[in-house]
């Protein structure tokens, strides 16, 4: 077995680097990044096609008592953060309630707590990397015959509305002399400065290059994973979260500063005399323990800190997320509003008013996958619900055919055949109040399964009915 046998693969980097289709299905949008979503289904094998009802925390902060502003806005009731926030409520206090538009205040009052916020249920879980090392796991991909070997490097990175740069080819040149027992030196390089064309100086150097691929691909955190574990060191001229996931990987880390660096965002540009974030108290910590050449204390220290801001002692059983998945997809449950939702209006319906319904298979436009569907309980002193939804037919299926699945405490299975068009979907709830379900199957068309627009079915209109006429057709 040739070193180093990536499982993943790298041969690839521009179709790896790619912005992937905007095709969003989780309920709370950061849940997407790097593949947390789909690593918890896989894990604790839950449906792999429903979104995740809780909202899940992915970057590593550094600090205990900081929860990212992204999370608390996310809207949903349930919160899984990396790790126990003891000071919670103080962050939430200092969020802005104006910041936080979907959660209804009195007045000018700040939250004072996450259940001021609208969360119900908070609890830590680690970073979502602990999972793409069980699921890595689970494959059975590991060899533990691996040797260990050089030096995986990871670029201060640019990102979406940040573009960072600094002394490329000083850098390339230390990475190159350093000595051999640091080499092979390969470069984890961010698909952000990829598509600008900043790896180049370190190819033009010889340096292999590798990537985790885009933020939003499914196996981004594996592919990192993959990576890390090859190596005996990891490198950066930042302290940022690939600190903590090199080092939980079993990589010795070590920093090299690559003097002034300038950050433009929004047509902004700053320069810093250095990397400008390495002052904050947890940083500082790790930059400590993080010398070149590195210590010899067998990184315990640095482990240390990379187990404590990754919150390795949360990581939880698969039996954590199965026994929390109902309660969390109750809980969004309980907050549907008689209010109608309409697809076909700009702006679009906010992501968590959909989410009320528990969708799956469909973005925040309406479209659906030739699979999907969606489930509501019972509202006093409605009948049930209407949907309005556009059928297409294509030449890969012209006798399109539309069948709708109910479950609950009636199962029942109803096909529009050689439908095109727009079809009215009448469903009773249920009368014991617990959800009902619905499930919407079509062909998709073959030649369009690549965009995610083009699609056989879209939900344009969903509303509540007080009651039916005699003559509407009724489901359920």
């Amino acid at each position: 077995m040739t070193w180093p046998n990536f499982q993943f693969q790298q041969a690839d980097l521009e179709s790896r680097c790619a912005i992937p289709p905007d095709d969003p299905r989780e309920y709370c949008e950061v849940n997407l990044l790097y593949g947390a979503a789909r690593l918890i289904r896989e894990y604790a094998g839950l449906p792999l096609h429903e979104p995740l009802p809780w909202a899940v925390q992915h970057l590593i902060n550094f600090k205990e008592d900081r929860i990212p502003p992204s999370v608390l806005r996310s809207n949903l009731p349930h919160l899984l953060t990396i790790t126990a926030d003891e000071h919670a409520g103080q962050q939430a206090k200092n969020l802005n309630v104006s910041r936080v538009p979907a959660r209804a205040k009195t007045g000018d009052k700040e939250a004072e707590s996450l259940a001021d916020l609208g969360f119900t249920h908070h609890a830590p879980i680690g970073t979502p990397f602990l999972y793409a090392r069980e699921v890595y796991r689970m494959r059975n991909l590991e060899d533990d015959s691996m040797e260990r070997r050089g030096t995986i490097v990871f670029p201060d990175k640019s990102d979406y509305g940040k573009e960072v740069d600094y002394d490329r080819d000083g850098w390339v040149k230390f990475l190159v002399d350093l000595p051999e027992e640091y080499q092979p030196v390969y470069v984890g390089i961010f698909w952000r400065d990829y598509l600008r064309g900043v790896h180049e100086p370190f190819a033009r150097a010889g340096l292999p290059l590798v990537t985790a691929g885009h933020s939003n691909d499914p196996d981004f955190y594996l592919r990192l994973y993959d990576i890390c574990r090859r190596f005996k060191y990891a490198c950066s001229n930042e302290i940022s979260t690939s600190f903590c996931l090199s080092v939980i990987s079993g990589c010795k880390f070590f920093f090299k500063s690559t003097g002034a660096q300038t950050v433009a965002r929004g047509g902004v540009v700053e320069t810093f005399a250095e990397e400008p974030s390495l002052d904050r108290p947890g940083k500082a910590r790790c930059l400590e323990v993080s010398p070149f050449p590195p210590v010899e204390d067998d990184g315990g220290k640095q482990r240390e800190l990379a187990e404590l801001y990754s919150g390795v002692k949360f990581l939880r059983p698969p039996e954590f997320f199965r026994e929390l998945w109902e309660p969390g997809r109750e809980a969004l449950s309980r907050g549907m509003t008689t209010a109608a939702l309409d697809f076909t209006a700009e702006p679009r319906p906010p992501r968590p008013d959909f989410a009320r319904w528990l969708p799956h298979g469909f973005d925040p436009d309406g479209v659906g996958d030739d699979r999907c569907g969606l489930e509501f309980g019972s509202l006093a002193g409605q009948a049930g619900v209407e949907m309005l939804i556009r059928v297409s037919k294509t030449p890969e299926n012209p006798k399109q055919t539309l069948t709708v699945i109910l479950g609950g405490d009636t199962s029942q299975v109803h096909e529009y055949k050689a439908v095109e068009g727009l079809i009215t979907i009448r469903i009773r709830q249920r009368r014991d109040a617990q959800r009902r379900t619905a499930s919407f199957l079509a062909g998709a068309p073959k030649a369009a399964r690549d965009k995610p627009k083009r699609k056989a079915i879209r939900l344009l209109k969903i509303s509540w009915c007080e009651s039916f006429a005699d003559s509407d057709m009724v489901l359920g």
